[in-house]
């Protein structure tokens, strides 16, 4: 049985990034880059997965790295937990401590105590990329593709092996690629080809497509990937908008390269940065094996998206170079915090003066003046500032702006929706937590900000669990281990985190949507019911019912609620339950790791949760099943959805106003 629970993605709905487009420069606020000082969530706890991923998800690296090294050299733990072990730890080896060598011995450990699971062919090929050393990157990677079997593993080791193709050929040009270079490619495009026969695939496998396609000119199949990633053949979905390089890449892509007419090569560059495909487009537009390249260089227009190319790769390694420093420091050292937010704007300023010079303005640098061309031009949203006392940056492009009617009780309020995509950033969390969890939008008083790829696998990533029956039954098996260690976690506490409790209210709303697409006709029919609402219900819940009653607080609430960050999260929680089709599902931010850990969203949880055990405390009598003898939290999930819905508004000042 694979562990798949931790990996399991929960999005986090943030609002402490400033409002609105903050420009290259942004004062600081609250510096608290290290863990929570209450460990006892997992320091005083028996070593477990849970509880190491407990730590990390609360940035504590250190702590735990400490306990996945003790399941890895236990030698009476079970070999998957002791695999698993030794495969994190390769992870933040190389990733967080830029320790290549010590990663490559934790995989080759984790195969020595696991063999055989292709996770370690995974693991190894990553620190391989990580040193440079992309063939026996791509070699590993070989390996893995072969051994991973089930659809998640199938999505893991094809990305992984398209990752070290395209690490192997980063910066060439395509005219500079040599034959070992293409067949790499061509065999990371075929095991990504088998996952893109069904549409749309995940986001990551959508975009690495796209990069392959590309570099071996394979117009049909980049245009295949291409629609893959917004989700539409028309190059349009409810979270994009890209109707105008969809009509044009609809009509280029098939003639190229070969039967290429004249223009199309720029009509396809112009179209792929329209739709914020920066690289690729870059990539065309400097491709000497082509005579239009060279007319290119005195194109403005052409050279500036070549620009915007270099900006987006060289602040986005600046970014996470500066979360790496953040996450192997693992201190709450004041002077820490200060001095990289300090490195980090010294270094994105010199960035952002790079593109200022490449774009040709006029005039000494002004960073407004340049964030409001980018804006303007390119669609960028760039904001800086504090989240969970984090100084970070939250940096991708608009890929919808429209408008949104938001009405809870009786309140209503017409916001820009704004949907942003092809992440520059996400922010220091959504980094060190690497696919785990995700920041998934914020508000300002008249604006929801959505992020794309929080949300764009939702429906699908969770179809391949409910749908396929080998990860149904290590769902379910993991689900009744989870749920077994329940009464530890919770000790003689009324409430805790607990992970079998999560996991069961997660499964109960997969299922319960699963149900309702069952009514579609045929296979696909479901599958395409099945994404299309989970993913509407989940941005209905942490985007739509969060966001927006964040700005309706912003409208409508005293000035004490709104001063307050962790009574608004409190409130937009309460909505969010409120006012979902699938309360269950709406718990994953609230029933969460970061349970009174001291920042607003934890804080906001851990409050609710115990005005939910109140109110079962007080409707035992209706609460089929429940053993009021028993401690009553692990008990939650026999709630009815309604009972859910009750339990939350009780809580809320606007329902208790209007009942």
């Amino acid at each position: 049985m694979r562990k798949w629970m931790w990996r399991s993605i929960a999005i986090v709905a943030v609002l402490a990034v400033a409002g609105g487009a903050a420009g290259f420069t942004f004062l600081a606020g609250e510096l608290d880059y290290g863990p929570p000082a209450d460990r006892s969530a997992w320091v005083d706890q028996p070593p477990s997965l849970h509880t190491a991923g407990l730590a990390y998800i609360q940035r504590d690296v250190a702590g735990a790295r400490e306990i996945w090294l003790s399941i890895a050299t236990d030698d009476g733990a079970e070999a998957e937990d002791r695999g698993e072990a030794y495969r994190y730890l390769a992870r933040t080896s190389w990733r967080i401590y830029q320790n290549t060598d010590e990663a490559i011995a934790y995989a080759e450990d984790a195969d020595a105590a696991d063999p055989g699971a292709w996770q370690n062919a995974d693991t190894l090929s990553a620190a391989y990329r990580a040193q440079g050393n992309t063939d026996a990157a791509i070699a590993a990677a070989r390996e893995a593709v072969v051994g991973a079997i089930e659809p998640t593993a199938r999505n893991t080791a094809a990305a992984t092996l398209a990752r070290a193709a395209l690490a192997a050929v980063h910066g060439k040009p395509l005219d500079q690629l040599s034959a070992p270079d293409r067949v790499a490619l061509g065999e990371a495009q075929t095991a990504l080809s088998l996952i893109l026969e069904e549409t749309p695939a995940p986001i990551e496998i959508s975009t690495l497509a796209i990069g392959v396609a590309t570099r071996l000119d394979d117009g049909d199949a980049l245009f295949r990937a291409w629609g893959s990633y917004y989700h539409s053949p028309a190059g349009v979905s409810a979270m994009s908008d890209q109707a105008a390089a969809a009509a044009i890449l609809s009509e280029a892509l098939p003639r190229w390269p070969h039967a290429a007419q004249d223009g199309d090569r720029r009509a396809i560059i112009t179209a792929l940065a329209q739709s914020f495909f920066f690289e690729e487009a870059a990539l065309l537009a400097t491709d000497g094996r082509d005579a239009a390249s060279s007319a290119f260089e005195d194109d403005s227009e052409i050279q500036d998206i070549v620009a915007v190319s270099s900006f987006v790769h060289d602040i986005t390694r600046h970014a996470d170079e500066y979360y790496r420093q953040i996450a192997a420091a693992n201190s709450n050292s004041p002077l820490t915090a200060a001095f990289l937010t300090m490195q980090f704007r010294i270094g994105r300023d010199q960035v952002a003066r790079t593109l200022w010079s490449a774009l040709n303005l006029e005039g000494d640098f002004n960073d407004e003046t340049l964030t409001t061309l980018m804006r303007d031009r390119f669609l960028t949203y760039y904001s800086e500032g504090s989240t969970s006392g984090v100084y970070d940056l939250h940096a991708g492009f608009r890929v919808l702006d429209t408008v949104h009617e938001e009405t809870q009780y009786g309140r209503s309020a017409e916001l820009n929706y704004v949907v942003v995509g092809r992440m520059i950033s996400n922010g220091y969390e959504s980094w060190l937590w690497d696919g785990r969890q995700q920041h998934g939008g914020w508000a300002s008083a008249d604006t929801i900000y959505h992020v794309r790829p929080a949300y764009a696998d939702s429906g699908l990533s969770r179809w391949d669990q409910v749908s396929n029956a080998t990860e149904r039954q290590d769902a379910e098996d993991e689900i009744a281990s989870l749920t077994a260690e329940d009464a530890t976690h919770l000790g003689d506490h009324r409430l805790a985190y607990l992970p079998g409790l999560a996991a069961r209210l997660r499964w109960q709303g997969m299922n319960a949507v699963l149900d309702d697409a069952r009514r579609a006709p045929g296979e696909i029919g479901m599958r395409n019911t099945y994404i299309l609402d989970m993913a509407e219900t989940i941005r209905g819940y942490s985007i739509f019912a969060h966001e927006g009653r964040h700005a309706l607080d912003k409208l409508h609430a005293d000035e004490a609620v709104r001063d307050s960050s962790e009574e608004l999260e409190f409130r937009a929680k309460i909505s969010e339950v409120a006012f979902s089709n699938q309360p269950r599902l709406a718990l994953g931010s609230i029933h969460n790791p970061n349970l009174g850990d001291g920042t607003p969203h934890g804080d906001a949880n851990a409050r609710l949760l115990e005005g939910v055990l109140e109110w079962m405390e007080r409707n035992t009598g209706e609460i089929e099943g429940l053993d009021s003898n028993a401690p009553l939290w692990p008990q939650f999930d026999l709630l009815t959805d309604d009972q859910i819905r009750a339990a939350f508004l009780w809580q809320d000042p606007w329902a208790i106003e209007g009942s």
